[in-house]
């Protein structure tokens, strides 16, 4: 089974995406290349996108996650699955 990257959503607005394997325990996920996605505002009704890496000062690439402010978890959309693997590389 591929592990495809899903959005996750935080309590606090930030929406990461990476590729998500559960935990030991039932309150932590572990998240392989987490990549923040940015938006910017360009006009009063249209944005746009960036993304980069989540913890930008670690050489890390896996995390462990409390789940407790997670609001949702969905999986990225195909048609951005090229980006984001160009980026992890």
């Amino acid at each position: 089974m591929k592990n495809e990257p899903k959005i996750i959503c935080f309590d606090s607005g930030l929406q990461i995406v990476a590729t998500v394997e559960e935990s030991e325990t039932l309150d932590k996920i572990v998240v392989h290349y987490p990549m923040e996605i940015q938006k910017f505002p360009v006009s009063m009704t249209h944005e746009a996108y960036s993304i980069r890496p989540w913890m930008s000062f670690s050489n890390e690439t896996v995390f462990e996650v409390n789940t407790n402010n997670i609001v949702a978890i969905a999986p990225l959309s195909e048609g951005y699955y090229d980006g984001y693997e160009n980026l992890k590389d």
